[in-house]
């Protein structure tokens, strides 16, 4: 369905036109294999990046090239589900990295679909990926902030721990190639993908009338049809819990069938559409579980546990200033280093001189009346709808739960109530 090839010298000859150095991007229908690819040229004999499909399967919405990835947006031709996989190579240049983890970042600006993302990345998330320590703490850095901030799932190797070898007689080995994936939030694929869910939700809305400031009421508001999405998707989806039991319960009396005889055609279909509906099951109700806490956290704030405090060694190692050139010299020794800083800091805000700068008789450029009346305009509405649209669909959710994809589904009937406060925000403060 989907194969990705981000490797050095590996796809020299399907871009032989491309080696002058220029990166172009091509669409090329092969009519023998019904499949279709998207090439980034190579430089010289690295670099390249190959995606390719079977055109019978997906459906090609649209695509973004980028430094050094490849992403399209697909839709599967026969349930319509929608999906973004990357193929990416990043840059071994270091001054280019940190341009190839920001660029990686707007795609989720581009779209808010499930996020596939395969390749190269030249870095490990740990030493524990890599047979030797001390791997580049400034490349570790950029991979586990960008899985973090992008609410990655990193998915474990299966056999064995290392992808690369450098072929020496002391080889050096570590995990380069991934497989990671950025799931929606709940509230997307389970009630936002049901074709009633807007309408009743619009429904429920008008339905809820409160009076007051419009804080307040947008306040009530939120919190009340709460009471009716959880009632709703308990009449729609039932009990997920017990769903999961229901289906475990049925593969595992086939699992005991198989033991005693052989299963036929029809129930090792139904047993493999048993498998996949499990599976939806157990991701939705995982989504569940991280939305939750994400609300917990927001609200509890974070937790002294292992896991946090390993994100916070990681920022200080990742901030720390391991070497320093002091007079010609790379200086490692940490106490050096302290005190070169500290006497540098003190050197800045250590008078130099006995005259002091004084603004008397500066004249300053100021904005005329009519630059101060557009400064201070009230806020528009489709400015706030292209913000709002701009931000992650699972970024910061208050405490009441709701991420901003619900505003931008729901956008028609709540804008009203979003704006009263927004404008009352701008007359009162």
């Amino acid at each position: 369905m989907y194969k990705a090839i981000a490797e050095e010298k590996r796809v020299q000859d399907s871009c032989d036109s491309n080696n002058s150095g220029d990166s172009s991007d091509k669409d090329v229908e092969l009519d023998e294999v019904s499949s279709r690819e998207n090439m980034s040229g190579s430089a010289g004999n690295s670099g390249g990046l190959i995606t390719m499909w079977d055109a019978t399967v997906l459906e090609l919405l649209d695509k973004r090239v980028g430094l050094n990835s490849i992403s399209c947006l697909f839709k599967y031709r026969s349930n319509g589900f929608k999906f973004i996989p990357t193929n990416a190579y990043s840059p071994c240049d270091d001054n280019l990295r940190e341009d190839f983890w920001s660029d990686l970042a707007e795609i989720r600006n581009w779209s808010l679909e499930p996020w596939c993302f395969v390749g190269e990345l030249n870095s490990v998330r740990s030493d524990a990926e890599r047979n030797k320590s001390c791997g580049d703490a400034r490349n570790i850095g950029y991979l586990n902030e960008f899985i973090f901030e992008q609410e990655m799932i990193d998915f474990p190797l299966n056999g064995s721990s290392y992808t690369w070898r450098n072929k020496q007689d002391d080889p050096l080995l570590c995990r380069l190639d991934s497989y990671r994936l950025v799931l929606r939030p709940i509230i997307v694929l389970k009630w936002l993908k049901h074709p009633d869910f807007v309408k009743s939700v619009e429904q429920w809305w008008k339905d809820l009338v409160f009076v007051g400031m419009p804080g307040y009421i947008l306040f009530c508001e939120l919190q009340n049809l709460k009471y009716f999405i959880k009632n709703w998707s308990k009449e729609v989806f039932g009990n997920v819990k017990k769903e999961e039991n229901d289906l475990t319960e049925k593969i595992k009396s086939l699992n005991l069938l198989e033991e005693s005889v052989a299963l036929s055609s029809i129930q090792l279909e139904e047993r493999a559409n048993v498998l996949v509906k499990l599976n939806n099951v157990k991701v939705n109700r995982a989504r569940s579980a991280f939305q939750r806490a994400k609300v917990k956290g927001f609200k509890e704030g974070d937790k002294n546990t292992r896991y946090f405090n390993k994100i916070a060694n990681a920022k200080r190692r990742r901030n720390c200033i391991t070497k320093l050139e002091v007079a010609g010299v790379d200086v490692f020794n940490q106490e050096i280093i302290k005190r070169e800083i500290q006497q540098y800091s003190s050197s800045l805000f250590t008078a130099s001189s006995s005259v002091n700068p004084s603004f008397e008789n500066m004249a300053f450029k100021s904005i005329d009346d009519s630059q101060k009346v557009w400064l201070e305009r009230p806020f528009d509405e489709e400015k706030v709808m292209e913000d709002i649209k701009k931000c992650g669909a699972n970024k910061a959710p208050g405490p009441d739960g709701y991420n901003l994809e619900l505003y931008k589904a729901c956008w028609g009937f709540t804008k009203h109530d979003v704006m009263a406060v927004v404008n009352a925000f701008h007359n009162k403060g």
